[in-house]
């Protein structure tokens, strides 16, 4: 799940998730919506269930909000594979 709290928007706009793969650059999710903000100070809150999202593999994976195609928030996260029982 990914939450985020947007404000300073007035206006309908797109928001995209985009994950990718940081080793090759290769996109593995990406997830667009519409956004209505009727007041500069109102907050949206914006929640993506990735139910269908899997990591193709392990390694350092970048999450990134956009906000009609300008990038409002990243963050970059590491996959591993867990061991053991």
């Amino acid at each position: 799940m990914v939450y985020a709290v947007l404000t300073d928007g007035l206006g309908q706009g797109t928001v995209d998730l985009v994950v990718e793969r940081l080793d090759n650059e290769e996109e593995v999710y990406n997830y667009q919506n519409q956004l209505v903000f009727s007041d500069p100070l109102q907050e949206v809150r914006v929640l993506f269930r990735l139910e269908e999202f899997s990591f193709p593999s392990p390694g350092r994976y970048q999450f990134s909000l956009l906000l009609d195609d300008v990038e409002a928030a990243h963050r970059v996260v590491e996959v591993y594979v867990k061991e053991g029982p």
